[in-house]
């Protein structure tokens, strides 16, 4: 048997009320211990 495991990653744009448009980086992987729980982590690039 094979486990397979979905990893989602892409770019997000998100408009700041201050700042304007954001793009973030995401990932998103589903937790095995917690069938339909997602753990998802966003990052931005630095400035």
């Amino acid at each position: 048997m094979t486990h397979v495991r979905l990893h989602q990653s892409g770019l997000k744009t998100f408009r700041h009320p201050v700042v304007g448009h954001v793009e973030i980086h995401v990932e998103a992987m589903p937790l095995p211990a917690d069938p339909g729980l997602t753990l998802t982590a966003y990052s931005a690039e630095p400035g």
